[in-house]
Parts: structure tokens; C-alpha cells; sequence
């Protein structure tokens, strides 16, 4: 940790060692009981599937409507990279 701290990362010990010690809970799982993990994930995916699917496709229409409305605006103009910079491909390479 005082590495990270060097390094100017700062890390909380109590988030940093639970979402660890979940994680390898979560591995030693998948390998000691793979096909239970994976009926698990199967039944979890199905409710949201059956539950969730309406607000799955909501969220990908406001989405596709904000990124249109971005692009369409004049925030669309906003040049990426200075004055003179140039793209390196065109935009039918690209």
C-alpha cells in the first residue's frame, strides 16, 4: 500500500481487502463448483432478461438519443487536439 501511496494512489485498506477477498471468494468458487456457478449466472440472467429487458432497451434509446443530440449540436465542432493538428485517418480509412 505504500507503494501505491508513492506512486500518488491512494487506496482505503477496508474497500481494497473486501472487494479483493470477494473476488477471490468469487474465483474459488467458479473453480471448485463451475456448472452450479453457471446455472446460478443462467437463472440470474433469465430475470433480468424477463424483468429488465424494458429498461435495457430504454437505456440504450436514451443513449443513442444523447449521442445524437451531442453530435448534432455544436458540441459536435469541439475539435479534439490543438489548432493544427491534422487526423491521422480520414474518416473513410477510419
Amino acid at each position: 500500500m505504500e507503494k501505491l501511496a508513492r506512486l500518488g494512489l491512494r487506496t482505503d485498506p477496508t474497500i481494497f481487502f473486501t472487494s479483493a477477498g470477494l473476488m477471490v471468494l468469487f474465483l474459488v468458487a467458479l473453480i471448485i463448483a463451475p456448472e452450479m456457478i453457471g446455472s446460478i449466472f443462467a437463472a440470474g440472467r433469465s430475470w433480468v432478461v424477463t424483468n429488465l429487458g424494458w429498461f435495457f432497451i430504454f437505456g440504450v434509446s436514451f443513449w443513442l438519443v444523447f449521442l445524437l443530440w451531442i453530435a448534432l449540436s455544436r458540441y459536435g465542432n469541439i475539435r479534439l487536439g490543438g489548432e493544427d493538428d491534422r487526423p491521422e485517418y480520414g474518416v473513410l480509412t477510419f
